[in-house]
């Protein structure tokens, strides 16, 4: 235990990460994204973990997903949605060797998702054309591989769609793309040993999430209230994210 808690720094930190990563896993399984949730949190209080032990949990939790619920991917969407991915990763790997500041990026994003929500909630009707799908999924590209939050720009683009193939093929989707970002950070030493063991220590509460979004009641109430729980998601990230800016210029 006390290995943990050199890493943690403290028991209550541990737990409030464990916790933190099975709300994130919880989502993440049953809508497709939202394990940024996890991110946007954990970075207000350890901004180490993000974006390289959030990327190798969010690959391992996003394979898992995608391995579960294979059958139901949209086969021609992945192959859209990972060209963009790797061209929004490829476009971010400067930004990071120059050191620019994750911040501005941070507020830019959070400011994108909440415009994106309003145009939602006014039935503003975004289709999940592969043109939306590959400018969606490059800025998903970009901003998962700089902060480690990438789902909302993918969720915008497939609210109106089923929720259980939008599940399955955005799992898929993180599962291929975030390997990919974890792979460039490692290249160019941006994700650490430290990273993995701190992922290591916190997989319980990954497999834990997984199997509590496999219960009845969330896949039902996910499926009735789908477009509801995205638009939900994006808003409570962009919040998170405001309020981590907010707190850094105290």
């Amino acid at each position: 235990m006390e290995n943990i808690f050199e890493i943690f720094s403290s028991e209550t930190f541990y737990l409030l990460c464990f916790f933190t990563i099975f709300l994130g896993a919880i989502i993440q399984s049953s809508v497709g994204f939202g394990f940024g949730i996890s991110a946007a949190i954990l970075i207000l209080f350890d901004p180490r973990l993000v974006p390289g032990t959030i990327l190798v949990m969010g690959t391992f939790l996003a394979t898992t997903n995608a391995i579960i619920s294979f059958k139901n991917i949209y086969t021609k969407d992945l192959i859209v949605s990972l060209s963009g991915r790797i061209l929004g990763s490829l476009i971010s790997l400067p930004l990071l060797l120059l050191t620019f500041g994750k911040e501005s990026f941070l507020i830019v994003f959070a400011i994108i998702l909440i415009i994106a929500v309003y145009f939602s909630a006014k039935k503003f009707n975004i289709v999940a054309n592969a043109k939306n799908v590959f400018l969606a999924s490059t800025i998903s590209g970009f901003m998962g591989t700089i902060t480690g939050i990438g789902g909302p720009p993918m969720g915008i683009v497939y609210q109106n769609s089923k929720s259980v193939n939008v599940s399955a093929t955005l799992n898929a989707f993180f599962s291929i793309g975030a390997f990919i970002s974890v792979i460039m950070l490692m290249y160019t030493g941006i994700i650490h040993k430290i990273d993995f063991y701190k992922a290591l220590m916190l997989l319980p509460a990954v497999i834990l999430g997984i199997s509590v979004s496999k219960l009845s009641f969330i896949k039902n109430y996910i499926d009735n209230r789908f477009k509801n729980v995205v638009l939900a998601i994006c808003v409570i990230t962009a919040a998170l994210i405001m309020l981590k800016f907010i707190i850094g210029k105290i």
